[in-house]
């Protein structure tokens, strides 16, 4: 049984509820006694914003952990499978040898751990990502402490996702457009059921326990700092006239250019996934009064 994407999967409402209406299709087939493989055919995939791989590849693996008999039908469209052959993502999921990305554009699709050992690990790509790059233009102060929020976004993942699947980060350099994106996911159990248990509120959507999760004090764990440690990536946002997103069973909350906005989508995704776009021309002196003295040797 094929399972067809078509056209593009970007970062946006539309580009999430592709990935969430694919797992939710194979899933109902296997609900309703389908015994065929299910092939996951991703030649009619005209364009993917590459950080979106992140998203997909761990529902793909959730789907083949829940389901077993999954096969991929790589991209038709040359321009797609290059990309997706230099980020790592189909030779990840096929087990073939990697393609050496020449461009040096790509931030590797990888898959983490959900356990400190996945910390480190992220920790050290974290920094690959944000102070090895020249493309990425911005003071040794905000780059520490985009490493630092970034580190939180995936310790989050780590303490509430109830994963055994581990955590998924992927991401893209357009250096002729100065923007970079990057997407943390995890496909445990979202922040709906962890926020409405905790709240005792079983009515919450799930746009309004995500709304719940990102305020500053708010916090489902016992004896830590509230909100899910994004202020610091708030602001930062806001002054680089960048986005941010957070995609959590079907919903959808952003902060795009300082206006936050919060949605639906087609279909609820599995577990939560944290999305930035960066401008990475804007040369701001950013103010972060807040920020602590920071050594990146702490994070190793």
């Amino acid at each position: 049984m094929r399972f067809k994407v078509v056209g593009g999967i970007e970062t946006t409402p539309e580009g999430f509820g592709k990935i969430a209406e694919l797992y939710r299709d194979v899933i109902l087939y296997r609900v309703k006694g389908g015994k065929e493989d299910a092939i996951i055919d991703l030649s009619g995939l005209s364009w993917i914003d590459a950080n979106m791989c992140a998203p997909l590849g761990g529902s793909i693996i959730r789907l083949i952990k829940e389901t077993e008999s999954i096969k991929l039908a790589q991209p038709f469209r040359s321009s797609v499978k290059d990309i997706l052959m230099r980020n790592g993502f189909i030779p990840h999921l096929l087990k073939i040898q990697k393609v050496v990305d020449v461009h040096k554009t790509t931030v590797e699709f990888k898959m983490f751990s959900a356990d400190t050992n996945g910390e480190r690990t992220f920790a050290g790509h974290a920094y690959n990502i944000f102070d090895d790059r020249d493309t990425f233009r911005t003071t040794q102060n905000l780059k520490r402490a985009l490493i630092r929020n970034t580190l939180e976004i995936f310790n989050n993942s780590v303490t509430h996702s109830q994963s055994s699947l581990g955590i998924f980060a992927c991401g893209q350099f357009y250096p002729r457009k100065h923007r970079m994106k990057l997407t943390i996911s995890d496909v445990g159990s979202g922040i709906l059921p962890v926020v409405s248990r905790y709240l005792k509120r079983f009515d919450m959507s799930a746009v309004d326990a995500i709304s719940w999760a990102v305020q500053k004090g708010n916090t489902t764990k016992t004896s830590m700092p509230g909100g899910l440690g994004l202020g610091l990536l708030f602001e930062f946002v806001t002054a680089n006239g960048g986005a941010m997103q957070i995609v959590s069973n079907n919903g959808l909350w952003q902060l795009d250019k300082g206006i936050i906005s919060h949605t639906e989508i087609s279909g609820p995704l599995p577990g939560t996934s944290v999305s930035l776009s960066i401008n990475t021309a804007v040369d701001t002196i950013y103010g972060l009064a807040e920020e602590p003295p920071f050594d990146l040797s702490d994070i190793f």
